[in-house]
This record gives structure tokens, sequence and C-alpha cells, in this order.
């Protein structure tokens, strides 16, 4: 039997912002890969959350913009080979989630009876 695997990934993501929006973001956070779709009347865009990410700036946007605090959220997804476990949310990001007063969401998927190996993937959708 191979080892058990766990890996999480954490991201944020807008629910509904309009071009000028994410306009606004990308100028705030220029070091930031962002990933849209289209929704609706608005655009869906995340972002992976890494250490030393300028939560100063998401704040500044979020205050300024006047998004909902029902449409962004801090995504955490949690991928395993078995369907028990948990994950321990990093300071970095629980220090976001202390200050944007939004969302937290979480993804699970549980990979049983896939061969060995680590899944990639399971960023903010």
């Amino acid at each position: 039997m191979a080892d058990a695997f766990q890996e999480a990934t954490f991201g944020f993501r807008f629910m509904s912002l309009t071009e000028d929006e994410l306009g606004r973001l990308r100028e705030l956070l220029p070091s930031v890969t962002f990933t849209r779709r289209s929704r609706g009347s608005g655009l869906v865009v995340s972002f992976d959350l890494t250490e030393g990410f300028d939560v100063d700036s998401l704040c500044a946007f979020i205050a300024e913009s006047g998004v909902q605090p029902n449409t962004y959220s801090v995504w955490i997804s949690l991928i395993a080979s078995g369907d028990q476990g948990g994950v321990a949310l990093p300071l970095h990001i629980l220090a976001i989630v202390r200050r944007i007063s939004g969302g937290v969401d979480f993804s699970f998927a549980s990979c049983l009876g896939d061969s060995p190996g680590t899944p990639s993937g399971g960023g903010p959708q």
C-alpha cells in the first residue's frame, strides 16, 4: 500500500468583479498571477496566497472597491489519499482571514484507489 498523501493549497477568490476592478487589483498586486473566468455579469478572479503576500494592498482594494464580504473568500483546497484528516492553517493565511471580513471556503477531494503519487492542482476555481 502506498504512503498516504495530503496536499493543501491556499488561494483567494472574488466571485464578481468588473474589468475595471480587476485592472485596479492588478495595479495594486503587480507580482500576482490572476486566473479569471466569466460568470454571469462579472468575472470570477482567483489567485494563490503565498507567504509574504501583500495583504495590505488586498485590504485596500476591498475597502476602495466596496465589494461585499459575501463575494470574496480565502479558498482552501485539500487533496488527500484518504477520507479522513484535516489541515492546519499557516500563520500567513490566518493573518489574511483575520483582516478581510469575508468568507473562508473549503474544497476537499479524496483520491481513494488512485495510483500512487501526489496529485497536482486544487487551487481556487
